[in-house]
């Protein structure tokens, strides 16, 4: 799954209001007040990738190939509200995610998540960088298609024998 389509279904799932700086793909300069950003830590896959015919016309079958992965993201809350905002957004994600995983609308599904962490910097100029955080692992399912090449008839084949 590509980042951006990630991110995009998170931020879908909770509330409205807080801006979103996707790190390392959005070029937007850091917001003045409250945001939020997301990073993904970890994938790993779970089992084997699993195949299934989609389609098929004369000569080609259409194979479908799902692999479910684990993935770990971390949400991090920033601004005078980020431990509100932090504790918000976690509840409003978890109840969205089990929301659309239960009705079959997402490809994400929750594992687990993480407590809330308090990780406020004291920067140069002697000022704190209010900042809180958690960790989410989402089940992802991603898929390919790929064709398959067949022997419509053997028979033909047979034959010469």
């Amino acid at each position: 799954m590509k980042e951006e389509v990630l991110f995009d279904i998170l931020q879908n799932a909770m509330p409205n209001g807080l801006q979103f700086v996707n790190p390392y793909i959005d070029n937007a300069t850091i917001p003045n007040g409250d945001f939020a950003t997301m990073n993904i830590l970890n994938i790993q896959d779970v089992g084997r990738s699993q195949e299934k015919q989609e389609d098929y016309d004369d000569t080609k079958v259409y194979i479908k190939y799902t692999q479910t992965r684990i993935y770990t993201v971390q949400l991090d809350f920033y601004g005078k509200n980020s431990l509100d905002n932090c504790n918000t957004f976690r509840q409003t994600l978890q109840v969205n995610l089990d929301r659309l995983s239960h009705i079959g609308e997402s490809k994400v599904g929750l594992k687990t998540m993480s407590n809330t962490r308090n990780l406020t910097d004291l920067l140069d100029d002697k000022r704190f960088l209010r900042r809180y955080s958690f960790d989410v692992e989402l089940f992802v399912i991603d898929k390919i298609t790929a064709e398959k090449y067949y022997i419509k008839e053997i028979n033909t084949i047979l034959k010469h024998y």
